[in-house]
């Protein structure tokens, strides 16, 4: 199946074999679990195209059969995210490839956006840290109450760039939507949980945290407790999932200290 949005029906026949020639053209953006190509169409358009690893056969299965696959969750989600006011690159189409009758694999298109990601307020003498973290947790806020919960909330899924236009003099833009949720109203529990795997870094997440209960109006000392509540018991989860993973971690921290 290949669902090509209308703005580029004339790019249907290249997006179509797009899987037949991934393996082989493209410029490798990302390559991990999941891997992320640039492709350029021939009227020029630049594509960035997502190829999702292929899923065991339980996901095959549930795929086929009622589930909407990780690329149509993208190209959907990201249609909803711009209809509520919140930047994502274009969805253009999204493909679905089965093995005879069995789900086996999903490719997600979309427009380019070059911006870089938030992960540079990681480092928190970055020069401009405590405005654009602001800003940022300031459009956190905005697309909570907008009834988003991004699925992944990575610093790394986030990009800006400076925007003197714009209420939070930058502009935000969100990646990898395919695990966001959406709720009419999302409950205060829900919006903090959605903050948790902001940073693993206690210091820097207490301090985004207050920000985001400040543009809330919220009591921020309450709001930090809950969530670093909740980051610890998620840690703790994680070690009892991955033992020796978190063996190693440790014995990296030691190491540097």
């Amino acid at each position: 199946m290949v669902v090509v949005h209308p703005s580029y029906s004339h790019l249907e026949d290249y997006i179509s074999r797009l899987p037949e020639v991934y393996a082989t053209e493209g410029e490798t953006l990302y390559k991990e679990r999941n891997s992320v190509k640039r492709f350029i169409a021939p009227d020029g358009t630049v594509l960035i195209v997502k190829s999702f690893k292929i899923p065991n056969i339980i996901q095959r299965l549930s795929y086929t059969t009622y589930r909407p696959s990780k690329a149509r969750r993208a190209y959907e989600f990201a249609q909803r995210f711009l209809e509520r006011g919140i930047d994502t690159p274009f969805p253009v189409a999204y493909i679905d490839l089965n093995n005879g009758a069995v789900y086996e694999r999903g490719f997600f298109v979309s427009l380019e956006n070059n911006d870089p990601s938030l992960k540079v307020i990681r480092d928190r003498n970055y020069k401009d840290f405590d405005k654009l973290s602001t800003s940022f947790m300031r459009w956190v806020a905005a697309m909570h109450e907008r009834g988003i919960l991004h699925g992944d909330m990575n610093l790394t899924n986030f990009l800006f760039h400076e925007d003197p236009q714009s209420e939070y003099g930058y502009h935000f833009c969100a990646i990898d939507l395919n695990r966001s949720h959406f709720a009419e109203r999302p409950t205060r529990k829900q919006c903090l949980a959605n903050l948790v795997r902001l940073s693993h870094d206690t210091d820097l997440l207490a301090t985004l945290i207050g920000k985001y209960s400040e543009a809330r109006g919220w009591n921020a000392e309450d709001d930090v407790r809950d969530v670093l509540n909740m980051l610890h018991r998620f840690e703790l989860r994680c070690e009892m999932k991955h033992p020796i993973r978190a063996l190693r971690k440790r014995i990296v921290t030691h190491r540097k200290q």
